[in-house]
């Protein structure tokens, strides 16, 4: 099973009108084929997909040449005479279909344990160094694949380096200091943070490989909503 059908099989069931709509509100045109209940096919950037009272939803696109440049000719269709719409590259399927939820992911190496455990030992040096706290390192139950190890090596230094600049402050400092003693990592199929006694506990897909990777502002937010 390739990683692209493994990525489209999680995605869930859209409507043509979920499709046209998330198209028109992205900053980077996709072209993409329309074919309609009259025959015709058309390749297009999506402008616009709007509801209207008597026509219900209308698309406005822009129509490609064959070389897929703009071909300032444009087109008002009702979404009700597109029988399908086909999305070109591998890319761009997984990103539509899934309406931007299910990115393609990162390339990752393989790596062992001993790795993350290095990573987890530098993890609680450099930030009691930068910030004179002990957070100990990372508590985390390890599989057995190389690539979602090195997948945790590269999220450890994420969450390090968003860790350290959280407790630069007084106040995150004291309240960390007040309230934990331990954290861990614990692989899940969401992102949560959970305040476990003594033990910070950050929930995250580490191990899965094709998830997006953790975002430092996101991060640092959910950090700070726990101190």
């Amino acid at each position: 099973m390739n990683a692209v059908y493994k990525k489209l099989k999680k995605v869930p069931v859209v409507s043509k009108q979920e499709l046209l709509v998330f198209l028109s509100q992205q900053e980077t045109e996709t072209p993409v084929k329309l074919t309609t209940s009259s025959g015709y096919s058309y390749i297009a950037f999506i402008i616009n997909c709007a509801v209207t009272r008597e026509d219900g939803y209308i698309i406005t696109a822009e129509l490609l040449d064959d070389r897929g440049r703009p071909m300032e000719n444009y087109l008002h269709l009702s979404i009700h005479h597109i029988l399908s719409i086909e999305i070109f590259g591998t890319d761009n399927a997984v990103k539509v279909l899934s309406l931007g939820r299910v990115q393609s992911g990162q390339v990752y190496e393989v790596s062992g344990k001993l790795d993350v455990n290095r990573a987890f030992k530098t993890f609680s040096e450099k930030i009691k160094e930068e910030t004179q706290v002990d957070t100990g390192a990372p508590e985390m139950e390890l599989p057995a694949d190389g690539q979602s190890l090195n997948r945790i090596v590269k999220l450890t230094g994420i969450i390090q380096q968003t860790l350290s600049d959280v407790l630069k402050s007084e106040d995150a400092r004291e309240s960390w200091q007040e309230k934990y003693n331990k954290i861990a990592f614990i692989n899940s199929t969401h992102f949560d943070i959970i305040n476990q006694g003594k033990t910070l506990q950050i929930h995250f897909p580490f191990a899965d490989t094709e998830a997006p990777e953790i975002q430092q502002v996101t991060l640092a937010d959910k950090i700070m909503s726990v101190l």
